[in-house]
């Protein structure tokens, strides 16, 4: 039996489907954003103030992970590593989950490519798959996220 992208979305759990809908937001939000503003302008947007820090169960950092390429492939605009990195970087930060974001370049063919990426303080990675390939500049710093019962 095929499964039908309608299944699919009918066999996430209502966090997922919460998340996934807040992701879409994010990334649609982050690739204007890029877009637009000064990158320096994109960093304060770590910085500010969310609506909610509280972290919501039932969804872990590396399904948020894949909800987020999702949202990706089904939200207007172009695909592409940086505004699904920076997305999950805002939504596990305010979630309270610290990320550096990473962007490497390597040579492909005479070209040069560029990849961006997250890690987290536990050693996790998302969105690189073949990690040698890529040399990082040097990385953005993102501000602590705040914590459960923690004022800025």
């Amino acid at each position: 039996m095929k499964t039908t992208r309608w299944s699919k979305l009918c066999s996430l759990s209502v966090s997922e489907v919460w998340f996934l809908v807040e992701a879409a937001a994010a990334v649609v939000a982050f690739d204007l954003a890029l877009r637009l503003l000064s990158s320096k302008t994109c960093l304060a947007l770590f910085g500010s103030k969310a609506g909610s820090h509280r972290r919501r169960e039932g969804v872990n950092a590396q399904r948020m992970a894949w909800l987020v390429e999702v949202a990706d492939r089904y939200t207007p605009g172009r695909s592409s590593c940086l505004r699904q990195a920076a997305a999950l970087a805002w939504l596990l930060h305010r979630r309270g989950i610290a990320t550096s974001l990473r962007i490497g370049v390597a040579r492909e063919d005479e070209k040069f490519v560029a990849h961006s990426w997250l890690e987290t303080g536990n050693g996790e990675l998302f969105g690189l798959s073949d990690t040698d390939k890529y040399v990082p500049l040097s990385s953005p710093r993102l501000p602590e996220p705040v914590r459960e019962g923690s004022e800025r």
